[in-house]
């Protein structure tokens, strides 16, 4: 996993509906995961360049580039990279 500037491994939330990317972002940070939320998959691949999730949680179906593109697009950049 690569570790956040804090230490801790990173996940990539990218989700469209803020309740719900508010909701998963609360209970990983409960959780003592360090999390960087995205609105849309354009933003999550833009701050890729500049960091490494050790995972990427992401919704399916988004205006624009959807879950499975943003994969697709991520994997191509790292093939090891976990995607839920």
């Amino acid at each position: 996993m690569t570790p956040s500037p804090g230490g801790n491994p990173t996940v990539y939330l990218v989700e469209d509906d803020a309740m719900v990317r508010r909701a998963y972002g609360q209970a990983l940070s409960l959780a003592d995961i360090e999390v960087r939320a995205f609105a849309h998959a354009q933003a999550a691949l833009d701050a890729f360049g500049q960091d490494r999730p050790a995972v990427l949680v992401t919704d399916i179906q988004m205006p624009g580039m959807g879950g499975m593109e943003l994969m697709r697009t991520l994997r191509a950049q790292d093939a090891e990279l976990p995607v839920v």
